[in-house]
């Protein structure tokens, strides 16, 4: 498995000079007391830019949100301010760099800075790194081990006025109690007036996440902030310290009240802000997601959380996973729309909540959060097929046929995907001739006489992830290989035919499930001449910008370029770009990818049944 380095960027501050001190991992190098200097007010300018940006995004309107740049005047101010404040050492190390971990420890006279929206001159640092930061004297280091099950509560408008959050907390344990197992997630949700101090400090107790929608109360000391429950009661941060409650994280989505009711200033929500996640990890709490304003009630707060908490079962740390969330808000919203720079990880990035079992088999059940994962991010002729297969499920010789079908997508994208990354490599001995006919049987053995080449060679895909879950499903794959030959071929008597599909399902499940890679990766098309990509993932092809405004990362525009016209694979993390049109195209005119033609085998050939045994 890669390993992702870590940066530990330490930053104090005295008078208006910043001095910062780098940590490559747990030893220091050579960048050690580097100097800047830069007066208060401009800091307090650009953190006044900010709001005024996020105010703009919260309430321009969708129609008329074609008419306002704010990315592109917030990349202008962020990018001004980032010249200023960094050392030019530093600032090259960060523009020359890509897929870290950056942990901050910033004075606390620099708390209210949001680094994931300073850029570089070639992106957000949010588009590039998997960022936390720690806020001085607020935050220690909490070894806990990853586990198999969490424990989540959530808890929504206990004040019972807000109804986006009731609905947020009731979407959220809706959803994933149907994409998670129960054996991976015990979900609480409490709301309403029912909540009381004593009661809630109950249901705290061994949580793992806390997911809290709802009022924050801020006080001068923030000991004494808190959530805001009926009546006017608030649990306060000082008795949550002292029950010795200490969750892995908390997701605040939060709107803010003063103590004696009203709305906070605008003009001191971040500190505010920050000053509540410094109260939380003072009290025990090991990471802390909050906003860096506030929340609009749109949905869009619930649907960036729903895919935090996916990348979470997914094994992601929290850095990834806010990293995840975030590119998806990005792709999936309108540019002038802010939300994926709201969110902001008080925490160490590289800490790890969730960790499957390690276990061949996964819960092969369709009330897993692998069916949504599939039907969302996989590549469509996958997500399309499998959703057919849930509709047809009941009907025992309907399902196997589209079981069957789903195999065989599934090792088609597969096969292109590396037989592309090996003509990547320089490595062409058993690659399939573009556009020649080739069995079906054969294109898998392929598949597997590939990987062996690029690991005598020792090198790597592009996909992490995918030769180790090919090979785990070596074995299954030679069975589900073999049953869908005999059973296209009606070698499989109608008896029997149920017992085999369950079966089929059950292994088929398992591979698509270790097959995360497919979700994680993209199959795009650029257009030969606009800034327009088609993307592949999920349902429905989506039609996005090729570059996404703000960036200016001269190397991936040049990939850009010199992949138009083409159907690539793009690793989003590592802004790589690999052609897969030998192995599959691009239909101009309904806008889709079009599959290698395969044929079925009439048997399956010995030398096949031989590689696996």
């Amino acid at each position: 498995m890669e390993t992702i380095p870590l940066l530990n960027i330490i930053i104090d501050r005295v008078g208006n000079i910043n001095v910062f001190n780098i940590l490559q991992g747990n030893f220091p190098g050579h960048d050690t007391h580097l100097q800047s200097e830069i007066d208060d007010d401009m800091i307090a300018e650009f953190l006044s830019e900010i709001e005024r940006f996020s105010i703009i995004s919260n309430n321009v309107s969708e129609k008329s949100r074609k008419n306002v740049n704010v990315i592109e005047n917030l990349r202008s101010v962020s990018e001004t301010f980032f010249c200023q404040f960094f050392p030019s050492s530093l600032q090259k190390k960060l523009r020359n760099s890509s897929r870290a971990y950056i942990f901050f420890h910033v004075d606390r006279k620099l708390r209210n800075i949001p680094w994931e929206l300073l850029h570089d001159g070639t992106g957000f640092l949010s588009d590039k790194f998997f960022i936390g930061k720690n806020i001085s004297g607020n935050w220690h280091e909490f070894i806990k081990p990853e586990k198999d099950k969490l424990r989540l509560l959530i808890v929504a408008d206990p004040s019972e006025d807000l109804e986006w959050a009731r609905l947020e907390g009731e979407k959220i344990f809706e959803s994933l109690n149907s994409e998670v197992s129960s054996d991976r997630l015990d979900i609480q949700l409490m709301s309403g007036k029912r909540i009381t101090k004593l009661n809630l400090l109950n249901a705290l107790k061994d949580r793992d996440i806390v997911h809290y929608a709802g009022h924050m109360i801020h006080d001068e000391d923030p000991r004494e902030s808190g959530w805001l429950l009926s009546e006017g009661k608030v649990l306060r941060a000082r008795e949550i310290e002292k029950a010795g409650l200490e969750p892995d994280l908390v997701f605040s989505n939060s709107c803010f009240s003063s103590p004696v009711g009203g709305n906070a200033p605008d003009q001191k929500t971040n500190l505010q802000l920050n000053d509540m996640a410094s109260a939380f990890l003072s009290a025990g709490i090991s990471n802390y997601v909050g906003s860096n304003w506030k929340i609009k009630d749109d949905g869009r707060a619930y649907t960036f959380a729903h895919d935090f908490y996916r990348a979470i079962f997914e094994e992601k740390t929290v850095g990834e996973a806010l990293f995840y969330a975030r590119m998806k808000a990005r792709e999936r919203n309108h540019p002038s729309d802010l939300t994926w720079g709201n969110y902001v990880l008080h925490g160490n990035p590289i800490a790890r909540i969730y960790r499957n079992d390690i276990r061949k088999y996964f819960d092969a059940s369709r009330s897993s959060l692998n069916v949504q994962r599939i039907i969302e991010t996989y590549p469509v002729p996958v997500a399309r097929e499998y959703r057919h297969f849930m509709n047809v499920s009941e009907n025992t010789l309907s399902s196997f046929k589209s079981l069957s079908r789903l195999l065989k997508y599934t090792m088609q994208i597969v096969g292109a995907v590396v037989f592309s990354n090996c003509r990547h490599l320089g490595l062409r001995e058993f690659l399939p001739v573009p556009g020649a006919p080739v069995l079906f049987s054969r294109w898998i053995l392929d598949v597997f006489e590939c990987l062996e080449q690029v690991k005598s060679h020792q090198m790597q895909f592009s996909m992490e992830g995918l030769m180790e879950g090919l090979y785990m499903h070596k074995s299954d794959i030679e069975k589900m290989l073999l049953w869908r030959n005999d059973f296209i071929n009606g070698r499989i008597k109608e008896d029997l035919l149920d017992s085999y599909r369950v079966t089929f399902q059950y292994l088929l499940d398992n591979m698509l499930s270790t097959f995360s890679f497919l979700g994680k990766n993209n199959i795009l098309f650029i257009d030969p001449e606009k800034n327009i990509s088609y993307s592949f993932s999920g349902q429905e092809v989506e039609e996005h910008f090729a570059i996404p405004p703000g960036i200016k990362n001269k190397k991936f525009a040049d990939l850009i370029e010199a992949n138009r016209g083409h159907l690539c694979l793009q690793n989003r993390e590592k802004q790589i770009l690999i052609p897969v049109d030998d192995y599959m195209s691009f239909d101009p005119e309904t806008k889709n990818m079009v599959l290698f033609n395969l044929e079925d085998d009439l048997e399956v050939p010995d030398d096949l049944k031989t590689h696996f045994n």
